[in-house]
């Protein structure tokens, strides 16, 4: 008695519904408030010519921070998929999305303390050096590893669910303009 092989079909992987593209845009509405609230102010070295780049380089925190929104409202995003009997694991980007997730809600809450409660005198010169640590530490260790999940999706077969992709781009970002920051601003 022989037996047909028998194979599976790979699972075919989630897609963003119309929720997700309103989540999308509140996430930058968000992020647009929370820049307002408390800006990021930087002023252009000496040596940026002319007054179009020095604008274009005090914009570059704006930048930096358009994925807050988005990465706070990650489990939005969680929800309706496991509501409508999503089978998949957490993905390693969407665990990266996950992690930068709790490091902007310290960083939000610290800001939003900030500017609304107010902190005590002194703590208040450290509530900067938060945001850098943030960015500079945790945030550029977590885009190198975005990068290189991304180099290896590369040669990865099993379809991934479309917030792996979001959740690297939310991560890898902010560090171009962070690098402008750095090498174009007055320390």
């Amino acid at each position: 008695m022989s037996q047909k092989p028998s194979f599976s079909l790979p699972p075919t992987p989630t897609r963003p519904y119309l929720l997700d593209y309103c989540l999308l845009l509140c996430g930058f509405a968000l992020s647009l408030y929370l820049m307002d609230l408390h800006p990021w102010p930087v002023e252009a070295a000496d040596f940026v010519p002319g007054r179009a780049l020095h604008v274009a380089v005090e914009f570059l925190p704006r930048l930096t921070r358009l994925p807050e929104g988005v990465i706070l409202l990650f489990p939005f995003f969680f929800l309706p998929q496991f509501v409508l009997g999503r089978r998949q694991e957490i993905a390693s980007g969407e665990w990266l999305w996950i992690l930068a997730w709790c490091g902007t809600v310290a960083l939000a809450c610290v800001m939003v303390v900030r500017v609304v409660v107010g902190l005590p005198d002194w703590l208040d010169p450290y509530a900067q050096a938060v945001r850098w640590i943030w960015h500079l530490g945790f945030g550029t260790a977590l885009a190198l590893v975005a990068l290189l999940l991304l180099l290896f999706g590369l040669i990865r077969r099993r379809p991934m669910p479309w917030t792996h992709g979001l959740g690297l781009v939310l991560v890898l970002w902010p560090i171009l303009p962070l690098v402008g920051i750095l090498a174009l601003t007055k320390k």
